[in-house]
């Protein structure tokens, strides 16, 4: 894959260098190669939410070979923006790109918004397509049983046979063959006696985000040309991880051997800028006197909250504004679970996810988070452990982010209530769990589905599919 990267100087005034594409495709090993001449995708990086309408001759200014390009739709343009979901102002960053196509007075046939709001349009369709594809397969079956149950003769079997075999054949169990061919050679091998009997449960390795990827990269490949594609991508996990790498800090993530067993906070709840659903979960936190069992800042680094002064716990306004990254080992290990308020919870058309969901499970601990609708369904999509066997996480189903947000603080009461032996008893049952995520953090390279999904989307939009 050839890239050329617009204006690259101007790279240097990203917040983190690990915002970068070529960070991206470097660390899951996507093979790339920067060009000045005859690229296969164009490459922008909005530095900020208004960045792109603050510079309406980014395309125009390209070299003319370049723009030709990409009217002809000899080479795509990918604005690469996963550091950050939408921008909420007028105009938004997809009306934004739209202007600033416009300007090149040429449609340009292959445009990719790679964003880090997970909920874009694209991503539900194919995420209730996946929910359809494997509900479809378990009620066939069930279709089956039932009419083998109606009635206990000859016929009945028949038609319950003939609805098994028909099933063996539809769309899920072809791209199983695809992918999971040992499972799905047994499966289309069984006769239906075993399907009457028992239950066919899916291969233990099976993991839903191919089939998801899969759907996205044919739903993207049939609808493009002219349109803009939104691609949703998790991102902050690696980010985070690669940044304490690169700044010499993965010595702030807790190891087992370390771990301390004897926590004086029940809690954690941390608050760098200040937000409304975040100054309501403080609130809501002192109403319900769960102060004294945690440790809590609100430091409102980017100005004041009118409604609410400033708690700083161990770091300043101009310290998070240096790095926001930083974690103290010693709060973290001397706290039970966190509580999470995500960045942008509030907005309830998205789901996004940054890397304060990330810094607990780096650092061994249970967490409670303030989201957007479906965080934690996504999260377990996406391979990670949440902890419904700690409390109820029915909260991630709400509506609103105040429902939400009253839900996760009646399990933290519940929570700061038990004694200091049923707090350890707890995370000892769910030990693995934390491992399990912060090994999960710690080597995202490895998720070979992952690194695929980008490479294989732009593959599906480039000339000859």
């Amino acid at each position: 894959m050839k890239l050329y990267l617009v204006d690259p100087f101007m790279l240097k005034r990203l917040k983190h260098p690990e915002y970068m594409i070529t960070h991206y495709l470097d660390h899951f090993s996507i093979p790339f190669t920067r060009v000045e001449q005859d690229p296969d995708w164009v490459v922008v990086h909005p530095l900020w939410g208004n960045a792109l309408q603050s510079n309406m001759n980014l395309l125009t200014d390209l070299p003319q070979d370049i723009k030709e390009k990409l009217c002809n739709g000899t080479a795509g343009l990918l604005f690469w923006y996963p550091y950050e979901t939408e921008h909420y102002g007028n105009p938004s960053v997809l009306r934004q790109i739209e202007t600033l196509i416009d300007t090149l007075n040429h449609t340009v046939p292959k445009t990719v918004f790679v964003t880090g709001n997970i909920k874009t349009e694209a991503f539900e369709s194919q995420h209730n397509l996946v929910r359809a594809c494997e509900k479809s397969f378990h009620k066939k079956i069930r279709k089956a049983r039932e009419l083998y149950h109606e009635e206990d003769t000859q016929l009945a079997v028949d038609r319950a046979t003939d609805l098994w075999n028909r099933e063996k054949h539809n769309p899920f169990m072809t791209w199983m063959h695809k992918h999971y061919p040992e499972w799905a050679n047994e499966v289309h091998n069984l006769g239906i006696d075993h399907v009457l009997m028992k239950n066919i449960e899916l291969p233990t390795n099976y993991n839903r985000q191919k089939l998801s990827n899969d759907l996205l990269k044919i739903m993207l490949e049939k609808n493009h040309f002219g349109k803009i594609a939104k691609v949703p991508l998790l991102f902050f996990d690696m980010q985070l991880h690669n940044h304490l790498n690169a700044k010499g800090e993965l010595d702030q993530i807790i190891q087992s051997d370390w771990y301390n067993w004897n926590k004086s906070k029940a809690f954690m709840c941390l608050n760098g800028k200040a937000k409304e659903h975040r100054r309501y979960a403080i609130e809501q936190i002192l109403i319900n006197d769960l102060d004294e069992h945690g440790a809590i800042s609100y430091v409102c680094y980017d100005g004041q909250d009118p409604k609410m002064q400033p708690i700083v716990l161990d770091q300043n306004q101009r310290q998070i504004r240096r790095n926001d990254r930083w974690m103290n080992p010693e709060i973290y290990n001397d706290c039970w679970i966190n509580v999470i308020t995500e960045a942008y919870a509030h907005e309830e058309i998205d789901l996004f996810i940054t890397e304060k969901t990330f810094k607990p499970m780096l650092q061994l601990q249970p967490f409670l988070l303030i989201g957007n609708k479906g965080s934690l369904g996504y999260l377990r999509d996406m391979g990670y452990k949440t902890f419904d066997s700690l409390w109820s996480e029915r909260y991630d189903k709400f509506e609103t982010v105040q429902d939400r947000t009253d839900a996760v603080i009646r399990n933290l009461k519940q929570w700061c209530a038990l004694t200091q032996e049923e707090k350890q008893t707890k995370i000892k049952s769910v030990w693995n769990d934390l491992l399990h995520n912060q090994e999960m953090v710690c080597n995202t390279q490895r998720d070979v589905t992952r690194s695929a999904y980008l490479l294989e989307i732009l593959s599906a939009m480039s000339v000859g599919g």
